[in-house]
């Protein structure tokens, strides 16, 4: 995929908005979502990704609505355009929403494309406003499609007043509505199966199966952390595994250590040396569990976009001294 643009945006917006341009939809491919949907809820994603109208992705934390988000462009009709996927949750209300509105304009004005919206339920209510400014300018060319993704479902963000009504009056039309991992027990063999061998492709770690033992213990397990956890167990066993077959105690022992966590919500830390690296060690392990999503890093620690970016770049700079 080709980036480009950021340039043409003021130094404001450059920190602040994460972005992808792609000249050509056939460029996408499924390979690049490394996340396993359970079949059901695939098809669902796949039917709806078919329809023009502006889309939103309702799930709890962990339904991986980014991912998701990511299949509907690779399903959609649209072979050829411009895919610009923008992170609401960093972006200060003190943003020039006219310059973002001018570059998208332009970046969208031969054959359209689709603009991905992540997390605008995070968004200030300042921010939102700019935000629709912006959407209605885009409004005018038929041949671009919106899609947007929220936490909680958009009856609850209308309710808890944390998207604006005209911010939904736009956005608002067709649903997506992720639902917990523990309603899709049935299908957790044909997903071990699928991730398995994502795993062998992507990093030719293989891996003959997995015990039936084993795969009952994972149809049971509840999933409070969804999808990403159900991936984060996967990935700990395909690594953690003696010989080329998962066994039942090692899905035992696996399930054992993600429920200490979720019991206490603390995880090991070396607390050796100075603060800043002790700080480093408390991003980087929080930036594991979160998929290597800064957005979900800055909710989670509670700091701004630039914080994330500077304390990231300065570690990047000690390790080249």
């Amino acid at each position: 995929p080709e980036t480009e643009g950021k340039g043409r945006l003021p130094k404001a917006w450059q920190e602040s908005l994460q972005y992808l341009i792609i000249k050509d939809m056939e460029e996408m491919s499924f390979d690049d979502v490394h996340t396993v949907f359970p079949k059901s809820q695939a098809d669902m994603i796949k039917d709806y990704s078919q329809t023009p109208f502006p889309t939103t992705i309702c799930g709890l934390d962990g339904t991986c609505k980014d991912d998701a988000g990511y299949l509907c462009c690779c399903y959609s009709r649209r072979k050829k355009g411009t895919f610009v996927r923008m992170d609401t949750n960093s972006v200060p209300d003190s943003q020039d929403f006219k310059a973002l509105g001018d570059l998208l304009e332009d970046l969208f004005q031969k054959e359209g494309g689709i603009l991905f919206l992540e997390d605008i339920d995070t968004m200030s209510h300042i921010g939102q406003k700019g935000l629709v400014r912006v959407l209605r300018r885009l409004e005018r060319n038929k041949e671009i499609k919106l899609m947007a993704s929220c936490e909680p479902a958009i009856d609850a963000c209308e309710a808890g007043k944390t998207v604006i009504r005209p911010l939904l009056s736009i956005l608002d039309e067709v649903r997506i509505d992720l639902k917990p991992l523990h309603c899709f027990s049935r299908e957790i063999t044909n997903m071990v199966s699928i991730c398995l061998g994502k795993m062998d492709m992507s990093g030719g770690n293989y891996t003959a199966g997995m015990e039936q033992a084993g795969l009952r213990l994972l149809e049971e397990y509840e999933w409070p952390g969804n999808l990403r956890q159900f991936m984060r167990v996967m990935n700990h066993l395909a690594l953690s595994r003696n010989g080329i077959f998962i066994r039942e105690k090692d899905v035992r022992r696996v399930l054992k250590e993600e429920a200490a966590w979720e019991g206490t919500q603390v995880m090991p830390i070396d607390l050796s040396g100075s603060l800043e690296e002790i700080e480093k060690r408390v991003i980087g392990q929080v930036m594991a569990l979160e998929g290597m999503n800064q957005s979900r890093v800055e909710k989670r620690l509670g700091i701004g976009h630039s914080t994330l970016w500077r304390k990231l770049n300065q570690e990047h700079k000690n390790v080249s001294k």
